[in-house]
């Protein structure tokens, strides 16, 4: 009998020991993960973060140095300086773009070799608790069947068993605590993968549009190099009749392609958002749906999972069938800056909110002149025939200053 009691000490203090380092392994792991996390993602979320201020201070240089362009243009002064320094800070801007993106590169390459250890550390840690529960149940059940068949029945052993039974107890619940620690960190370890493809994907957004901006502004400003070429070549002394005609319509194809890049750069930036917008309503539903599945007790959590799937499926597909909100006219720039396709139904007008009014306002005078005239006046005149809209608005742009474009 001593001998028995003897094994059933010495197996119990073995299990023990096994299932104590398997919780002081979690803790190494778990310090080990801290530190990687310090280490090479930190370095490059400071540097992700000091290229994104470097572009934003290009941004602003880039913007001051085109006020001061206006400014200049405005009293008819040389630009030149201004239009260096908005070049540099193009190049400032894309820079740091390109830095953004190596660095993002660079980051996700980190991650995804976090990821890789942190597979492997529940992986390994998954493997240790099952071995240690299987080990500790065997030994358990080699023992009370050794109980069972003497047939101890003294204080002693029967005590022993109690103790066996709580300490089975306490491992079970030990295994439980870890396998929910384990499941914790699946459950971390989805939420870091999915916030990671959010953030990815909401600056590749950003740099796209960014690109597209860039690449209207460009256009613009060949557009305007090539019109002032020819307005410059316009008022040469001694140009004939002909040559004007070519030049008239060397203006109109200059604006008409330049207007089809612009059309072809804002549709492909609305499909590029729309499906960026349709990737994170589908991020957000796999997140509800294993939150749901993590949190909620079986069955509830299989049926709220279906339900979240179901708004999910149904929210994406509603961003899938949207068709671009101004090809019948509207407002834009309410909430700031957007991006708009333009020219669906044909051509469209894309003029500010004062110079609309404006408009309206010679619309207006139009109708009570006889149908043969338009004059519209602030702080300079001008007379356009009422049965061509374009030169109204052109009479427009060239007294006021501002940008028109028609599609």
């Amino acid at each position: 009998m001593g001998i028995l009691i003897t094994s059933i000490i010495s197996a119990s203090v073995i299990a023990s020991a096994k299932v104590g380092k398997l919780i002081a392994k979690n803790r190494e792991l778990a310090e080990e993960r801290r530190k990687f996390n310090e280490s090479e993602v930190g370095q490059e979320n400071i540097a992700l973060k000091a290229a994104k201020r470097r572009q934003k201070h290009a941004e602003g240089e880039l913007r001051r140095a085109k006020l001061g362009i206006a400014s200049l243009k405005a009293r008819g002064e040389a630009t030149t300086e201004y239009e260096a320094k908005a070049v540099k800070a193009e190049n400032e801007i894309n820079a740091a773009k390109e830095a953004s993106l190596v660095i993002i590169d660079k980051l996700n390459k980190a991650k995804e070799k976090q990821a890789a250890a942190e597979q492997k550390i529940i992986d390994d840690t998954k493997a240790a608790a099952d071995e240690a529960q299987r080990i500790r149940q065997k030994e358990l059940d080699d023992e009370l069947e050794k109980i069972r068949i003497k047939q101890e029945a003294d204080d002693a052993v029967a005590q022993r068993k109690k103790d066996l039974i709580q300490e089975e107890i306490d491992a079970k619940q030990a295994a439980a605590d870890a396998i929910e620690a384990i499941e914790q960190r699946k459950r971390a370890a989805v939420d870091l993968t999915l916030d990671f493809t959010k953030q990815t994907l909401a600056l590749a957004t950003q740099a796209l549009n960014v690109k597209s901006n860039n690449d209207k502004m460009r256009i613009d400003k060949d557009l305007q190099n090539t019109l002032n070429r020819i307005d410059k070549e316009l008022t040469e002394e001694g140009i004939s009749a002909e040559r004007v005609k070519v030049l008239e319509k060397q203006k109109v194809e200059a604006r008409e392609e330049a207007d089809e890049k612009v059309k072809t750069l804002s549709r492909k930036a609305w499909q590029q958002n729309k499906r960026a917008k349709i990737i994170g309503a589908q991020i957000d539903t796999a997140a509800a749906v294993i939150k749901a599945l993590a949190e909620i007790p079986f069955p509830a959590n299989v049926v709220a999972a279906i339900a979240y799937g179901a708004l999910g499926t149904v929210n994406t597909g509603l961003i899938a069938a949207q068709q671009n909100p101004y090809a019948t006219g509207g407002i834009v720039g309410l909430n700031g800056p957007e991006q708009a396709l333009m020219g669906e139904r044909g051509p469209e007008t894309v003029l500010p909110a004062d110079l609309t009014a404006l408009l309206l306002d010679a619309a207006s005078n139009r109708g009570t002149t006889n149908n043969s005239e338009s004059n519209v006046t602030n702080n300079n005149s001008f007379d356009v025939s009422a049965n061509d809209p374009m030169e109204l608005v052109n009479a427009i742009k060239r007294t006021n200053g501002l940008e028109t474009f028609m599609s």
